[in-house]
Order: structure tokens, then sequence, then C-alpha cells
């Protein structure tokens, strides 16, 4: 009961970090399935261009492939949320998995931020891209600390400070913040799931 509880808090704290303007579709992976039967991708963003001019189509498809990459891993990482939700706990295999969607987060973000600040891009993209970038990365590291503040608590227990780095939500994670994004993303016709 007591994660059930200390899940609760977090969800509320999140949700305040992303409150979306249209209503959501309905979420079919509120189910808890059998994470043995869960794939992770083996690969998120790459590239390997340095000192590029990157065209207009080439960012579009670049950012789609970052946020899909994103969205895909949050998709996989909810499958674990609710499993922990109904007050089981992750075996060594399934806390496994659950570190390597967090490094595939960490390594899709750092490739994106190395291929933005290694090469040109257009200029009607370029202040948005890296306040993208910032979101994404601001956002992937908050769940990679909630789970490490997770897997800390002893016997449902949770300290002071552990609440309260629960309570430290980074301060581009608001809803004016994701409406931008999202309104940029539109603007250039680059449909993405990432905020759903």
């Amino acid at each position: 009961m007591r994660k059930w509880y200390m899940g609760l808090i977090a969800i509320f704290i999140l949700a305040g970090c992303y409150q979306q303007g249209s209503q959501p579709e309905e979420n079919t992976t509120n189910e808890v399935v059998d994470l043995a039967e869960i794939t992770i991708p083996d690969t998120v963003f790459q590239s390997e261009k340095t000192d590029a001019s990157i065209s207009e189509e080439e960012m579009k498809q670049s950012l789609q492939t970052y946020l899909d990459s994103s969205a895909n891993l949050y998709e996989l990482r909810i499958h674990f949320e609710n499993f922990l939700d109904i007050e089981h706990s992750l075996d060594t295999s399934e806390l496994e998995k659950l570190e390597k969607i967090n490094a595939l987060l960490e390594q899709n973000d750092h490739n994106f931020s190395d291929f933005i600040s290694k090469n040109t891009l257009p200029e009607d993209f370029a202040e948005e891209t890296e306040h993208i970038s910032h979101y994404i990365t601001a956002h992937n590291q908050y769940l990679i600390q909630l789970d490490q503040v997770f897997n800390e608590l002893s016997d449902g227990e949770m300290t002071i400070e552990q609440l309260e780095s629960l309570a430290n939500v980074p301060e581009i994670l608001n809803g004016r913040e994701q409406q931008k994004i999202e309104d940029f993303l539109k603007e250039k016709e680059i449909q993405t799931n990432v905020f759903e």
C-alpha cells in the first residue's frame, strides 16, 4: 500500500508537469502485461554527422526519430510502473530491463544533443530544437531520479530527502513549455506521440 501511495505522489507531480491542452486518446497501456514478454529496442536516435549543414527535411526526420524513440521507451516504462502500482516488486531481470530502458533514454538524449551541437541546423529550427532537447532530457532525468528514489525505499518508508527530491521538478517541465513545443511541432508538421 505504501508503494502505491508513493507512486500516487509521483503521478501527481508529473501530472503538474504535463498539462495537455487537448483530451488524450484512450490509453490502452494501463493493463498489466507480462514483463518477460516486453522487447526493448536495440537502437535510438543516432547520427555520425559533424560540421554538416542539416537540411530542413533531415531536421524534421531527426526530430521525429528522437521524439518517437523517447515515446516508445516511455510506453515501455508504463508497463513497469503499472506492475509496481499493483504492489509487486521487480525481480533482477525486470530491474535490468528497466535499467536498460533508462540507459537508452539517456543515450537517445546524448546522441541528439551531440547532433544538434555539432552541426548547423536550419535557422528556423535551431532555437526550438535546442529547447526540445533540454525539455526531453530534463524529463528523462527526472524519471530516472524517480526510479532511484523508489529503488532506495526501505519497507515503503520515504525519507524527507527522498520526498524533497521527488518534489524538485525541473522548472522547464511545465505545461507552458510543453505547449510551445507542441505548437512548433505542429507548425513544422512533425508527427509524434511523445506527449500522449
